[in-house]
């Protein structure tokens, strides 16, 4: 071998291991700054809360097992949203109700009567009857702040007017009409419900006036979001859907408008899409309602329809900060990192990993 030929090789060699050497870094990094399981699966977040100075997330985990997968869910909870403590893994009964998405509030007034001296939380789990037009609600509250649960004796909360099976509820406290909205997806409609103690609820409303409908629509989102360089917010309406998307896989679609307590209106109804890469959907968000110009937090799913299920891929975006901004006549989301200065090295772990115990 010529030495011309020794040097082509030999630098060819140290090319691959730093590449090999950077990639297991980028790998590391990737991993100790994003929220995740070391020994679980992670489906779609649920609800990102604040109460008692805390961010808790909740979130389906799974196992495989010899028998198939045990089905778990997980809550755990933050200060910052980059370093996470468990507070439980609730393993799913055999025979409970499965349903796509559960949603979490904070009963802060104990409108329900469910609290003693602790507001109370309460899960709300959408269900369906056997794919008929018949959905309810199944809830569950908890006294201590999401250890335990128990489930409130109407397991079937029924809900009215629909067409078809609903599904991927969103529920939150409308301060303006002093009642709770409840909002889920049916088809490419989205239904909007009021209550006044989360018990027994009331259609109001339906929004469908969407340019685009395809594809499957689910993790829906409904967030009051600042306008930037403002003193005013805007409505904006999310779900996932796993077609059209810019990356033409799975994304989070947008729009944004006002609502007044029973209407969703909105000027324009082309979809908006929050990310343009390939691997994000399902996101949760957190509105700080009692602070003026605070932005709204986002967290969402690393994933795709296009991506194999695998444990690498399980893992949460970074935390966002959402505000609105006006361009072009029209209203767009605006996205940053909740940190601009996230250091990883091997002796600093911005840990967002997360050890689970049955």
């Amino acid at each position: 071998m010529s030495m011309r030929i020794y040097t082509i090789v030999i630098s060819f060699t140290i090319f691959l291991i730093s590449c090999n050497i950077q990639k297991k870094q980028n790998d590391a990094n990737r991993n100790s700054i994003h929220f995740k399981s070391n020994d679980m699966y992670l489906g779609a977040p649920d609800e990102l809360l604040y109460f008692n100075g805390e961010y808790h997330l909740f979130y389906p985990c799974y196992k495989d097992s010899s028998n198939g997968k045990t089905s778990f869910w997980g809550h755990s909870k933050s200060t910052d949203l980059l370093h996470w403590e468990n507070v439980a893994i609730i393993a799913k009964k055999e025979n409970e109700v499965q349903s796509h998405s559960t949603k979490v509030v904070v009963d802060l007034n104990n409108t329900s009567g469910l609290g003693n001296e602790n507001p109370p939380l309460l899960k709300a789990t959408l269900n369906t009857f056997n794919n008929t037009n018949v959905n309810s609600l199944a809830l569950a509250y908890s006294l201590d702040y999401g250890i335990s649960w128990e489930y409130y004796p109407d397991k079937n909360i029924l809900l009215n007017k629909t067409n078809s099976p609903l599904n991927d509820p969103k529920i939150f406290w409308h301060e303006e009409s002093q009642r709770w909205i409840l909002m889920a997806i049916s088809g490419y409609e989205i239904h909007f419900y009021a209550s006044d103690n989360l018990l027994s609820w009331d259609f109001i409303s339906s929004y469908s006036d969407f340019s685009e409908k395809k594809g499957n629509w689910t993790n829906l989102e409904f967030l009051p979001i600042n306008l930037e360089n403002s003193n005013k917010k805007k409505w904006v309406l999310m779900f996932s859907s796993d077609a059209n998307s810019p990356s033409n896989g799975t994304g989070v679609q947008y729009f944004i408008g006002d609502f007044d307590g029973n209407f969703f209106y909105t000027k324009h109804n082309k979809a908006k899409w929050l990310d343009n890469g390939g691997d994000f959907i399902s996101g949760v968000g957190f509105t700080n309602f009692y602070e003026e110009n605070e932005p709204t937090l986002f967290m969402g799913f690393l994933s795709n329809v296009e991506i194999k299920e695998d444990a690498k891929f399980s893992l949460y975006t970074l935390p966002r900060k959402l505000t609105i901004v006006t361009k072009y006549n029209d209203y767009y989301l605006k996205s940053k990192p909740l940190t601009n200065n996230i250091l990883v090295n091997p002796t600093t772990s911005l840990t967002g990993k997360h050890e689970f115990s049955e």
